[in-house]
């Protein structure tokens, strides 16, 4: 049999061994899966993050092997649930179900207590055991269709118990009603609530309080919409809704998804599936810029970058270290950054978008004089220069060993690619084009490490003219990489130290990091090349090494 130690080429593996060894590996996957489960739970029941300085569990893992924040507090949470069903990790552990299989008794188990949280624990341990038995025979499709299935029973059920309380309230009440009109005595308030809370810790079903329990396909409580970025760049959309949302979201979509006849009065070739991505398309658009489709509009804001070595005379070049032939063919720096509006900008130059300004009516760039480009004419753009090379952000000065303009280009792998969106990342140059050609723009000056310069006034806040020269450079939170959108403006020196509200001094992070500098002793400095630097504590580095800032870090998950 095939040892999972030894490893060798596929090709040299007879075909017993191939097959012997994708089943040994799988089952190795399932319980090394289970053991991990175990060990993020004891991290857990511990709080050895505490020690290690990290606010919570999920911080910890998350900062750790890089997945996202929901990924990691997922795995937190499904293992300190298995520590309660210790049957399951079982299972998982001798290899009889998959980890996608727990992924859905664990999806289930929470879907049925949400469509019922008064279940008792002698029916919600037949819940589990009933899921458990599924996936024992069957694929984690179908455990996730009879846990649908018991999340509807279980909600029928509770609306029945719930219609019983109701109508045996009602009884007693009218008993008592007779009782006083007698002058019986009246059995005192609150002992039939004290016998229902007796069946309830016996693991008996409890009485739903409140207004009436609503069937499962109508529980907005349920609802869930998830977004999950593809390796290969794309976003798959996966939701799970209420009748009342799924309504409006089709009432919605309806007029825009219709067939719409080509311009040559043929039919609409579209599927239904791709007429509904449309019209979600068109729906986002009119809730970004503020209009009804085809009513007009605010253009989204791009914001345009162009290096300082560009604007200078070549003997101002020279005094930066720089040469002036080796900036004269290029044009700037390019990359996409969020705007406050939700849209998202781009740094762009002239010759990126094959003229932007000229092929392209709503990007109008005057001459050096206009106000309307802050003294940046075309020519400072790269418009009058199509054959220029597109430097990214460190490669306007000379290249050794190559001549002027003669910086190779980043590839859209490469972090100094310079069209990307604030989510979901690297874009084409040609999407870039799309998204500029009907827009304002707001240009940016930056120096040679494609630091923006100061462009705020010493107040306690950062402007939104800052936040846009933060974001330009920093990305995403400087330590732990989520969105800019999550984020904050943080004082390198505190404000209260003395530190000025200028774009060298800010740095973006978000609401728990910024507790973690305040609290826990990390701090954020500027390296040489003028992007914040991350130091660890002591507790958590004894030698503080600094790290880069979160988009720019190269490191290995654990």
């Amino acid at each position: 049999m095939h040892k999972l130690g030894d490893f060798r080429s596929a090709d040299a593996l007879s075909d017993q061994e191939i097959v012997s060894g994708i089943s040994d590996i799988t089952h190795a996957e399932n319980n090394f899966a289970a053991q991990k489960y175990a060990l993020l739970a004891e991290f857990s029941r511990r709080g050895l993050n505490v020690t290690l300085k990290y606010s919570t569990p999920t911080r910890w893992l998350a900062s750790g092997t890089r997945v996202t924040d929901g990924n990691a507090a997922r795995q937190f949470d499904t293992a300190n649930w298995l520590t309660h069903w210790p049957a399951v990790l079982k299972a998982l552990s001798d290899g009889d179900i998959h980890i996608a299989h727990v992924r859905e008794i664990y999806d289930g188990y929470t879907h049925i207590r949400t469509a019922d949280p008064t279940l008792g624990s002698t029916r919600i341990a037949d819940i589990v055991d009933d899921l458990l038995g599924v996936a024992f025979d069957a694929t984690a499709a179908k455990v996730q269709k009879r846990a649908h299935e018991l999340a509807h029973a279980v909600a029928h059920d509770a609306r029945a118990r719930y219609d019983e309380a109701q109508r045996e309230r009602q009884r007693r009440e009218e008993e008592r009603r007779e009782q006083e009109k007698l002058g019986d005595a009246v059995e005192p308030e609150g002992q039939h609530e004290e016998e229902y809370e007796e069946k309830v810790e016996d693991g008996a079903d409890g009485v739903p309080e409140g207004p009436p329990p609503l069937p499962a396909s109508e529980n907005p409580a349920l609802n869930r919409f998830d977004l999950y970025l593809q390796s290969d760049g794309r976003t798959t959309l996966r939701g799970d809704v209420d009748k009342i949302l799924a309504e409006k979201l089709r009432t919605v979509l309806s007029p825009l998804s219709k067939p719409q006849p080509e311009p040559a009065a043929t039919p609409d070739t579209r599927s239904p599936s791709k007429r509904q991505a449309d019209a979600l398309s068109e729906l986002l658009d009119a809730h970004l810029t503020g209009y009804a489709p085809g009513h007009g509009g605010s253009r989204p804001q791009v914001n345009v970058t162009v290096n300082l070595r560009d604007l200078l005379t070549p003997e101002a070049q020279a005094k930066m270290g720089g040469s002036a032939g080796a900036v004269s063919d290029g044009a700037g720096t390019n990359s996409l950054v969020p705007d406050s509006s939700g849209l998202h900008g781009i740094r762009a130059n002239g010759t990126a978008f094959n003229g932007l300004g000229t092929e392209c009516p709503g990007a109008d760039v005057s001459g050096p004089d206009s106000p309307d480009t802050n003294g940046l004419g075309a020519d400072a753009l790269g418009l009058d220069r199509p054959g220029a090379d597109v430097p990214g952000p460190d490669d306007s000065a000379e290249p050794d060993g190559e001549g002027p303009g003669g910086a190779a280009e980043p590839s859209p792998d490469s972090p100094d690619w310079p069209f990307r969106l604030g989510w979901t990342g690297p874009i084409s140059q040609n999407l870039a084009e799309l998204l500029s050609c009907d827009a304002d723009l707001t240009p940016i000056i930056i120096d040679h490490n494609g630091i923006p310069l100061a462009m705020g006034r010493t107040v306690r806040l950062g402007t939104t003219s800052q936040r846009t020269a933060v974001i330009l450079r920093d990305r995403c939170c400087v330590m732990c990489g989520r969105p800019a959108d999550w984020c904050l403006l943080h004082h390198v020196v505190f404000w209260r130290n003395g530190g000025p509200t200028d774009v060298n001094n800010l740095a973006l992070v978000c609401n728990e990091c910024h507790r973690a500098i305040h609290n826990d002793g990390w701090e954020i400095a500027f390296g040489d090349d003028g992007h914040p630097v991350v130091i660890p504590p002591v507790t958590v580095d004894p030698h503080r090494k600094p790290r880069p800032s979160y988009h720019r870090r190269r490191k290995p998950a654990m």
